[in-house]
């Protein structure tokens, strides 16, 4: 799954979604985690905190759940 979030929460509420916590029950699921825009790089900070958060994996009352693992990606035109 491609995620595409300049903050810590809304990265966290996309890889959350209900529909990824049933699809993580069912197949493997990776995280590709944007590095670079068209228009900038994306800092690196916010590269490190997104993969420690996939690292970490969701933990929610209805279980936890580790991600398959992580790549990155960017975007050109």
């Amino acid at each position: 799954m491609q995620v595409y979030r300049d903050d810590k929460n809304s990265f966290l509420a996309e890889i959350e979604k209900p529909a990824i916590q049933y699809a993580m029950t069912k197949i493997p699921v990776s995280i590709r985690i944007s590095t670079v825009t068209t228009i900038s790089p994306v800092d690196i900070k916010r590269i490190q905190e997104q993969v420690q958060i996939v690292r970490d994996g969701i933990h929610s009352s209805k279980g936890d759940h580790n991600f398959a693992g992580f790549s990155f990606f960017y975007w050109e035109s």
